[in-house]
């Protein structure tokens, strides 16, 4: 059987153990299976690719949002988990940008759409926890992060218009972004915002998503797939 199978189907089988975990409340299984997800991730992007090169970037961005996976399992650790995952989008934002974003039509719309959600999501989410004592200084982190994320959402969507990333590939690491992009907004609208229905287990899914998307396009786009 050919290995991505394989390593998809241990992905897939984690994921939804976290999955119903997360939905029926099973506590101590959510804190086993939800690490479990981006291991089995990051053992197959390392089996695919050895970090070679450029691909140096996403193995780091996978590692940090293990960490990031870790660290939010703990709301007293809410901040450093922002941090790790801050720095995720970096190493992600540096992989899919070897060479610097094409000037095209396509890539500016995305560019200006990308910094109209970044300034909207910023005032709506600082007006909010600035009224809190508790919350008030996340407003400096979550700007860098909010701007950290758009910035990692445009840079998956303009590889429509990288010649060298075949369009499957672009298709995929796009939906990642896009899924990316929705996850943390539903993890932010829950947690400062107002509570939302199942909201746990839709970031969950979500962000499974997402992470799996971007990894199949990068190895897509080089051939390790």
């Amino acid at each position: 059987m050919n290995a991505s199978i394989l390593w998809l189907a241990l992905f897939l089988a984690a994921a939804a153990l976290d999955w119903v975990a997360v939905y029926r409340g099973w506590q101590r299984v959510e804190w086993l299976a939800k690490p479990a997800v981006l291991i089995v991730l990051i053992a197959w992007f390392t089996q695919a690719t050895g970090w070679q090169g450029s691909l140096f970037w996403f193995g780091m961005a996978l590692v940090f949002s293990l960490a990031g996976d870790v660290l939010l399992l703990r709301s007293a650790f809410f901040l450093a988990g922002l941090v790790a995952f801050l720095l995720a989008h970096v190493f992600y934002i540096i992989g899919l940008n070897p060479t610097p974003i094409p000037v095209a039509p396509f890539s500016i719309a995305v560019a200006i759409a990308a910094w109209g959600l970044a300034v909207f999501q910023n005032r709506r989410l600082s007006a909010v926890v600035k009224q809190k004592e508790e919350t008030a200084l996340l407003q400096y982190p979550l700007f860098f992060y909010i701007l950290a994320i758009c910035v990692m959402l445009l840079s998956t969507l303009v590889t429509f218009v990288r010649p060298e990333w075949p369009f499957t590939a672009a298709v995929l690491v796009a939906s990642g972004g896009v899924l990316f992009a929705l996850s943390d907004g539903l993890l932010a609208e829950n947690r400062f915002v107002r509570p939302l229905p199942h909201a746990t287990f839709f970031v969950h899914l979500t962000y499974h998503l997402a992470q799996l998307a971007i990894v199949a396009g990068v190895l897509l786009r080089y051939g390790r797939l």
